[in-house]
């Protein structure tokens, strides 16, 4: 799973499997009203580590400060919930706010969002155009029973594709041969 990820992401649907594959040191930046319930759900973390930075963010201010300080840190961003503070009406706002960070930062960044309701199948993310155009890859996440379906909706060099990655009472299997040698 760890392989399907590049340089810039767009991961929306049920993403908390996310934590799983980010190897600390890395930054959290969440976003939210904080009206509107935590920002950030501990129990996906199989663990805590001190080389995990977190930053909470209520305003598009607060998101450019943040990010500018992950730039300097040189960490891998993961922004979590850009649906929360950014509406369809703000999608230009959240377009300008992110256009540095996915044009011209070096390190790995995920950024995450829920899914549109749509009759389409997987849905489309929760996104502006310009994002998903500039992300390396875009992954749509499902959890079912004792496993992940993901589709890989873009990617450079997967096809489009459905895999499942299995668990099964807290050990993992394989996603696939090519990604994980393992399995054959």
């Amino acid at each position: 799973m760890r392989d399907v990820f590049d340089r810039r992401n767009l991961v929306y649907g049920d993403y908390s499997i996310v934590f799983q594959f980010l190897t600390p040191p890395y930054l959290i930046i969440a976003l939210g009203d904080y009206h509107d319930g935590p920002l950030l759900d501990l129990t996906t973390f199989s663990f805590i580590s001190d080389e995990i930075f977190f930053a909470p963010v209520y305003n598009k201010n607060q998101l450019k400060r943040a990010i500018r300080e992950g730039i300097e840190l040189g960490l891998p961003i993961l922004l979590l919930n850009i649906n929360r503070l950014f509406s369809f009406r703000k999608f230009s706002d959240l377009n300008n706010t992110l256009h540095e960070l996915l044009n011209n930062y070096d390190g790995q960044v995920l950024i995450t969002t829920n899914e549109l309701k749509s009759k389409r199948f997987p849905p489309p993310p929760n996104a502006p155009h310009y994002i998903r155009h500039l992300v390396d890859v875009v992954v749509f996440l499902r959890r079912s029973n004792h496993s992940y379906v993901i589709y890989v909706i873009k990617h450079p060099f997967i096809p489009y594709s459905k895999f499942v990655w299995r668990f099964s009472y807290g050990k993992e299997l394989p996603l696939l041969s090519f990604i994980s040698p393992s399995l054959s």
